[in-house]
Parts: C-alpha cells; structure tokens; sequence
C-alpha cells in the first residue's frame, strides 16, 4: 500500500504545483496595486484568481472522474496484482480528493489576496474561517460547527 501513497503523492504534488503558483501571482499583483494604490485592481486580481481556479478545478475534477484510474497507472506498474490494486485504490482516491485541490486554490487565493493586505494575521477571522473550511475536504464541513 506504500505504493499508492508513492503514486498519489507524485500525482498530487503537480496540482499543487499550480496552486501554489496562483497563490504568488495573486499576492505579487495584489502587492503590486495595493503599493499603487489601486486596490479595486488588487481585488479584481483576487475575483480572476478564483474564476480560474475554480474553472480549472472543475474541469480536471470532471476529467479525472473518468482518467483517475490510468493517470495512476503512468507512476505503477498496473501488470501485477499489486499494481492493479495500487490502480484501483489510487483511483478511488484521486477521483474524490481533486475536488479537494478547487477549495485549496480558492484558499490559496485568498492567502495570496490577503497577504499584501496586511491580514494575513493567523488570528484575523477571515483567514481562520477560510483555512477551516478548505483544510478538510467537503464531506468533512459538517464536524466543522464543533471546532469554530
């Protein structure tokens, strides 16, 4: 089974290669027109940070609810018994968890958003409940009313 982890782990850490890479360019702009003064620009750079994002995450969720299965099967050897049920677990896995990396992206745009605004502030409201909520995945948001 540390195989899947092995798969998953490389598979994953290209989404979030693109999330992170959102998360500077909007804190790079934001920084940028916040510093000139143009903050309705900062903010419009926050609202097509997040249209992308969640653009983007829903297009590859949907694809990966039919590809999650042979997008796992590049990173094992699907030929033996452990590498198909290493295919059909990392599947399984995959196709729930990238619906994770929309609300990770939106979380991250926000950070990035939030950052050169000087409420970046581990106790600002804003960012604790934005971290709650995208930290766990969303059949977890029910158990999130006994934490907050």
């Amino acid at each position: 089974m540390g195989a899947v982890g092995a798969a998953l782990g490389t598979t994953l850490s290209q989404l979030l290669k693109y999330l992170s890479s959102m998360l500077s360019t909007v804190s790079a702009l934001g920084a940028q027109n916040i510093g000139a003064g143009k903050r309705q620009r900062a903010n419009e750079t926050l609202r097509y940070a997040v249209m992308i994002t969640v653009g983007f995450g829903i297009i590859v969720g949907i694809f990966m609810q039919f590809f999650a299965s042979p997008v796992v099967a590049l990173f094992t050897d699907a030929s033996d018994a452990s590498g198909a049920e290493v295919v059909r677990l990392g599947g399984q896995y995959l196709r729930g968890y990238v619906w994770d990396c929309m609300f990770a992206g939106i979380h991250f745009s926000f950070s990035g958003y939030l950052a050169p605004c000087r409420m970046f502030s581990p106790k600002n409201p804003l960012k604790l409940r934005i971290t709650e909520t995208s930290r766990d995945p969303p059949s977890a948001w029910p158990s999130l009313k006994a934490r907050l």
